[in-house]
């Protein structure tokens, strides 16, 4: 019997919860009751689609002729599947899947059609879209699974609260007392006696809504799901053998065994599926199945239902059970009953708490809770005699809602009364984290148990940071590369971590307040476009370890969040601009600020965001920058323990790429450009939305977003052979789409000497992908000649996506000083990427390559407190990279995602004068991919680089002096260093450097503050990068510079950075002034790129800069 501080609150959150998801498991369980029925009456309603009209004995009808009939009707590309006649005088049903999607009803013998149906046409399907999506396809199956899957731990919470002080318990239904509390009996005892038997059709429902369930239970059980085989590549052409023929070997396999679908595909790529009724197969459309090649008849594979995997193999069982045929009449009246019955528990449950609002005795406030004593006091008057309605329709209400599954927020915390003399720890000193990502501190990173690095607004404008990329050089083990070869424009950012490439960071979950920032997180994680300005910027979160559980896939380099200026409590704003020119090419960029927002005394916030640059860089030409970046965010506090945030995003930018250069053109005039055409252009416009409930031991947060994303370039690509000296200018217009849901909740359970905080989260994503390449005719380039205004036909085009599904569940787990923390996150990805190649309009090829991945990527972590100041750690997880669309297009043969298991420990210290981290870390990456091209920066494949391996030391320290002397206050020094060694492990290229990135980077600086005045001093210092070429079958490693200028080693170098700032305080409306010099030795250096835009790439050169701003 639960304590009554516990029940109420468990009632509380199960009300609330019940009246928003209550409706759809009602409506999905009375659809799933009407189904049951619905299909007997569909067959006495059209007796042409289901009775044939030629008598049962009659031949059966040839296959073949069938196939072309349908295939010129609907066209080539169409798939369909036959389904013959189960009983004598039935039709044969014809699923067509291509133009148009539904079934024909045609007469077995003679082939004449008595009828045909839409997928979407007719009652009886309507009923069966709505039980099996909500009418959303893979987002509706989405969210019916997830809310049947909270079933069983609500159910257990319902049983516990209905769990009598003692037995037998008493399942008496009064009748005679009121509608009300026959309603409340009935949801009673329904609930404690079907409980169980309602789970049953609610978990085999779930699992067949939602297909990684099965991928997960083959994953745990040590099996690899079964998949379907493939046809043998350079076969899939030639002369095709009838319908009827490979329909006869298929039967040669089982010979007398009944057929129960063939699966006839479109493309000879595919197999063609047969599946058996076999006498022993309790499914009742058979799953035994011969595979065979659609144009020879081979058999691809066989295999029988008991040979399946253990999630494959489930659905034999649960596909009857769930749809009540595996035990006939008797069966499917019971299915029918306890959908009916949950429907009713939901139907009914809303009713009794729409009768209990008008006749509550308590009117709604907002005041603190009551003590214990007025509790007491509510119950002995709801169950008094006279105030029997208000029993009905309060308390039996609340409790029918506890019984009624249909909660995310399913445990609650057993709070104590006001003024409790409880010794145990106090829920201010103890609250739920949930998500670590938000929010970032100095607190949250010395609680963090890995490396883990914050850079805050100050920093970023006083290291003179003008982009994304040189506030990132501030972290240690992070490697940004300046702008250069196709990711050459300012739009772009190319992040590298411990060494791993960083062309357009493709290592790193890179995300905006928790929101991806890529096109397609699965598919294209690539930042060509990185949607972000920095002036819109409040902190940057870098975790480069011990993140994989909660945020995937693309996580071997960690997370970088990038977390914006919040909604301030009071109405405030400020209006900046930033100034730069260089020494060098008499660039001049301008980036301009506002930031506008308040809070009212209601709880609602809104803010306004934008940030843009503007001009010119320090190239001669082709070197222009038009970025412009807006938000608006708004906020809303419903109560005191819940919130609802929205974001709105558009980002715009254009940036010039004026190319690298070969070794004797750099040497000439290392600033010139010789590309004259090269742009990047982008746009994207997002928008998400969050709801977080937090009492301090519960939280439920619920992120959902969505983006549309669109990209496009013009790239001059050098011609070789006859086309040498020649040009051709390509373009490649791109689409993206994403939506996504990310649920988690989190709960704090605390003993006393044990604290622990468990946190369950799920996702769901789909990507939609579009591509169309084009290319101009060869032309010698020339002054005055304008590329643009050749005709560019499409070549190339292709149509991609992603459905993802992912799970985790970690534990942090606190006693004493101690902190461990295990998670596990599953990943279930399904890709493809049709690519069609095209010429004069016309498609003369198509490849249909696809892949599915699962994966359990578990992690461990441990952190010790040595002090409240100090604290160390030790890590080791898995992380793992998808196969990105390009991959599967631009691949040679045997690639597959990549793997990486990552293994950390370190320290943090944050003391009043010094604080400062250190990590040792090792990566063992398996068989990462990398992108080869030719010399001339062709389109290039996707190849199988082998194992690499990096491991290497990161740390900072940060020293006030004014600790040492009151002459030194306000004088601090800041240094980090990062030694990394990253090697290949295999291939032609093993034991040598990766190439892009430098063993060794450290920083330097200075902070000096006095009155209103602000001087700071930093240095940066890297070593040698490698350019070593392409790792081919006995290809040289290249360390000399070759006449490309693409290939060969790159110098280090070393620059310095000066900066005054002068703050006019609030005489002055908060007016702040600086001026700053970039590179003030005027260092010259250089990096290389080996892509389409490949060769030299000279860096910044002396750039003076200058900082205002107000605020108000």
């Amino acid at each position: 019997m639960l304590r009554a501080p516990l029940r109420r609150l468990w009632l509380k959150i199960h009300r609330w919860t019940g009246l928003t998801l209550g409706p759809v498991l009602a409506l999905t369980a009375l659809l799933g009751a009407m189904l049951v029925v619905a299909l007997p009456v569909d067959r006495y309603a059209h007796p042409a689609f289901f009775a044939a009209q030629s008598a049962g004995d009659a031949p059966a009808l040839p296959l073949e002729p069938l196939r072309q009939r349908i295939l010129a009707e609907f066209g080539p590309d169409t798939n369909f599947t036959l389904r013959p006649p189960r009983n004598p005088g039935e039709t044969l049903w014809v699923l067509v899947r291509g133009p148009w999607e539904g079934t024909l009803y045609l007469d077995p013998a003679t082939g004449a059609e008595q009828g045909r149906r839409g997928s979407h046409e007719g009652a009886y399907n309507l009923l069966f879209e709505l039980h099996s999506s909500l009418l959303l396809e893979d987002t509706g199956k989405g969210i019916l699974a997830f809310v049947a899957l909270a079933y069983l731990f609500l159910l257990i919470t319902g049983v516990a609260l209905w769990w009598p002080a003692r037995w037998p318990p008493s399942l008496r239904i009064v009748l005679n007392r009121g509608l009300l509390r026959g309603l409340f009996d009935l949801h009673r005892t329904g609930g404690a006696v079907l409980g169980l038997l309602i789970a049953v059709s609610v978990f085999t429902g779930a699992y067949m809504a939602w297909r990684p369930l099965g991928n997960f239970i083959s994953a745990a059980m040590g099996q690899e799901p079964l998949r379907p085989p493939t046809v043998p590549k350079g076969t899939a052409s030639g002369a095709r053998l009838s319908l009827d023929e490979l329909v006869a070997r298929a039967k040669s396999v089982f010979p007398g065994q009944p057929i129960g679908y063939v699966q006839v595909p479109a493309k000879p790529n595919r197999p063609m599926r047969v599946r058996f009724r076999l006498a022993d197969d309790p499914h009742p459309n058979g799953i035994s199945s011969v595979w065979l090649h659609p144009l020879t008849g081979e058999v691809l594979a066989v295999r029988r239902w008991q040979e399946l995997d253990a999630g494959n193999g489930a659905v034999v069982v649960i596909y009857p059970l769930h749809t009540g045929v595996l035990g006939g009449p008797v069966h499917q009246a019971v299915t029918a009953l306890l959908g009916l019955a949950l429907g009713g528990l939901g139907l009914s449950g809303i009713w009794l708490w729409w009768r209990r609002r008008a006749a509550s005795p308590f009117p709604t406030t907002t005041s603190a809770r009551r003590p214990e004593r007025d509790v007491a006091a509510t119950d002995r008057f709801l169950i008094s005699e006279e105030n029997e309605p208000l029993f009905k329709q309060k308390k039996c209400a609340a409790l029918v809602m506890a019984l009624f599954p249909i909660s995310f927020q399913s445990l609650a915390a057993e709070a104590e009364p006001a003024g409790s003399a409880s010794g145990a720890k106090s829920l201010e000193a103890v609250t739920v984290t949930g998500d670590w990502l938000g929010t970032p501190s100095e607190t949250k990173v010395l609680e963090h148990p890995g490396a883990r690095s914050i850079i805050e607004r100050t920093q970023i404008q006083e290291s003179g940071a003008t982009s994304v990329r040189e506030a990132l050089r501030q972290v240690p083990g992070v490697q940004v590369q300046e702008s250069n070869g196709t990711g050459g424009s300012d739009i772009s950012l190319n992040v590298g971590v411990r060494g791993l490439t960083s062309r357009l960071s493709p290592r790193s979950t890179i995300l905006l307040d928790g929101v991806p920032l890529a096109y397609a997180p699965y598919g294209q994680p690539q930042l060509s476009l990185a949607p972000l300005s920095l002036g819109s910027l409040e902190a940057v979160d870098v975790v480069r370890g011990a993140g994989s559980v909660r945020y995937g896939p693309q996580n071997v380099g960690g997370i970088i969040n990038f977390v914006t200026r919040s909604i301030p409590k009071q109405f405030a704003g400020e209006v900046g601009v930033g100034v730069e020119s260089a020494g060098h090419g008499g660039g001049t960029k301008t980036s301009p600020t506002l930031f506008i927002g308040g809070t009212n005394e209601n709880g609602l916030g809104l803010a306004l965001l934008y940030s843009g640059t503007h001009g010119d860089g320090f190239r001669q030409s082709n070197d222009h920058a038009s970025i412009d970046d807006l938000m608006l965010k708004g906020a809303y506090r419903l109560s005191k323990t819940d919130d609802i945030a929205v974001t709105l995003h558009h980002f715009e930018g254009k940036g010039r790429m004026p190319g690298g250069l070969t070794t004797a053109q750099f040497a000439a005039t290392p600033f010139q450009s010789d590309r004259p055409f090269d742009e990047f252009t982008g746009r994207r416009t997002d928008g998400s939305i969050k709801y977080t409930h937090d009492d301090g031991v519960n939280k439920f947060e619920m992120l959902s977003y969505y983006t549309d994303s669109y990209r496009s370039s013009y790239l001059e690509q050098e011609g070789t052979g006859a086309n040498a000296g020649k040009r051709r200018l390509t373009t490649a217009p791109r689409n993206y789409k994403t939506y996504a849901f990310e649920p988690r909740y989190s709960r704090l359970i605390d003993s006393g000497s044990v604290v622990q905080e468990i946190s369950v989260g799920a996702r769901y994503l789909k990507e939609e992908a579009s591509e169309v390449t084009t290319r101009s005719a060869y032309y010698r380039p020339s002054p005055g000649f304008d590329a643009y205004a050749l005709a560019q036909p499409a070549y190339q085009s292709s149509k991609g996506g992603t459905t993802a599904h992912a799970v985790y569940i970690d534990d942090r787990i606190d006693f004493g000083n101690w902190t461990v923390t295990p998670g596990v996150r599953y990943e279930s990805i399904r890709s493809h990427n049709d690519v069609f190649t095209l010429s004069n309009g016309r498609v003369t090829g198509a490849n249909y390559p696809k892949i599915d991945s699962n994966e359990v990527l578990p992690t461990l972590s441990v952190l010790y407190r040595m002090t409240e100041r100090w604290s160390v750690f030790a890590n080791a997880g898995v992380s793992f990279g998808p196969q990105q669309y390009a991959q599967l297009a631009q691949s040679t043969s045997g690639l597959h995602p990549e793997k990486a298991k990552t293994y950390e420990i370190g320290t943090h210290y944050k003391g009043e004068a010094w604080s400062g981290e250190l990590t040792l870390f090792n990566i063992n990456f398996d068989k990462e991919l990398q992108l080869a091209r030719s010399i001339t920066g062709d389109v290039g494949q996707w190849t199988d680089l082998g194992a690499t391996r990096h491991r290497g030391l990161e740390s900072a320290l940060r020293y006030q002096l004014g600790s040492l002397s009151d002459s030194l206050k306000g004088l601090s020094v800041s240094a980090t260093y990062t030694y990394t060694q990253a090697i290949a492990k295999a291939g032609a290229f093993a034991g040598r450097n990766l190439p892009f990135y430098s063993r060794q980077v450290a920083t330097l600086g200075a902070r000096y503050e006095r009155g209103p005045w602000t001087f700071n001093a930093d240095v940066y210092a890297q070593s040698k990068q490698r350019s070593p070429g392409s790792p081919d079958d006995g290809a040289n490693y290249v360390t000399m510079e070759d006449a490309t200028g693409r290939l060969g080693n790159i110098p280090g170098y070393a620059t310095m950075n000066l900066r005054a700032g002068y703050d006019f305080g609030p005489s002055m409306s908060n007016l702040k002034l600086a001026l700053g010099i970039k590179n003030l030795f005027d260092r010259r250096y250089y990096n290389r790129s080996v892509d389409n835009n490949g060769g030299k790439y000279v860096g910044q050169p002396r750039t003076l800069y200058l900082q205002a701003s107000v605020a108000f």
